[in-house]
């Protein structure tokens, strides 16, 4: 099968990610006329090794939570899962993949799947049992290619680099809260005491009102990149394929408690009533996105 040309943009994120982190940086440095400077490695490594951490081991957290089946190239399989593995591989071809993503399965009545993996060549594809025996072949082909889409396009590093940014960014906010925290308590008294609760309470209310602006563009990354991995879905199999396999979604309910907190990992996410709060745009909205792209109205 002939590969497509597919530009990721990996390195056009990693530039970006470096220069809002320098600007941030510098100022600070501005504000602080220089003081900070001390602390700024500190903040770097504290806001910035857990989401890495996580991407590196999220092939073994999304095995253990969805108790994945992962197929093995030497293995024959029924007809329905060989059908499913060899065109996976045909598509990450397709798609220029040097080094093929595993494939697995996983038990669960719903219409679904994910990629994840911490590069292009170290990835995972999955769907789940729901998806195989209810969606017809057409569906399934575009699924897997959305999920291939996802890794090409280096949406899980991106969504890493976007949180580690996020992360630098409260702590930097945070920081003269939290050292006027910990200053107060030192010098405290029975006197002061009720001021120290205080802005115990602040740094709470200013943690609480950050993480849920921080959720709010984190949830607007994920639905951004749901239209880029459908529209290059639908440049590796076609626009209908793609079309279809959206439109088999409605009516499906939402995800089960255990997978939520995967929902921007999943082909169909979590939907709230109001999109802002949600991982992913309605099916009606990623329907018209395509048919835009392609001229199809």
């Amino acid at each position: 099968m002939d590969s497509i040309k597919i530009n990721s943009g990996l390195w056009k994120r990693l530039f970006l990610f470096s220069f809002l982190n320098i600007s941030l940086i510098v100022t600070l440095l501005f504000i602080t006329n220089g003081d900070i400077i001390g602390l700024l490695p500190f903040l770097l490594i504290y806001s910035c090794t857990m989401p890495f951490v996580s991407l590196l081991f999220s092939k073994r957290s999304a095995k253990k939570a969805f108790n994945l089946f992962v197929f093995q190239d030497d293995q024959h399989y029924s007809p329905e899962y060989e059908w499913y593995f060899q065109t996976t591989h045909q598509l990450a071809t397709k798609a220029g993949f040097k080094k093929m993503p595993e494939v697995a399965i996983y038990e669960s009545s719903d219409m679904n799947a994910f990629a994840t993996g911490r590069s292009k060549n170290s990835s995972l594809i999955a769907i789940s049992s729901g998806l195989l025996h209810k969606m017809d072949s057409s569906g399934i082909e575009a699924v897997i290619a959305h999920e291939i889409a996802h890794i090409k396009n280096g949406d899980m590093v991106t969504q890493t680099l976007l949180q580690a940014f996020i992360n630098i960014l409260l702590a930097t906010i945070l920081l003269p809260i939290t050292f006027y925290k910990w200053a107060s308590i030192l010098i405290s008294d029975r006197d002061t005491e009720p001021f120290v609760w205080l802005i115990w309470l602040l740094e709470a209310v200013v943690t609480l009102v950050l993480l849920f602006f921080a959720n709010l563009i984190l949830k607007m990354y994920s639905r951004k990149r749901e239209f880029g991995a459908d529209f290059l879905a639908a440049r590796l199999t076609n626009p209908q394929k793609m079309m279809s396999a959206l439109q088999q979604l409605h009516g499906e309910p939402d995800l089960l408690p255990s997978q939520r907190k995967f929902a921007t990992s999943q082909f169909n996410g979590r939907r709230k009533w109001l999109e802002l709060f949600s991982t992913h745009p309605s099916v009606n909205k990623r329907i018209k996105n395509l048919q835009k792209k392609f001229n199809l109205n």
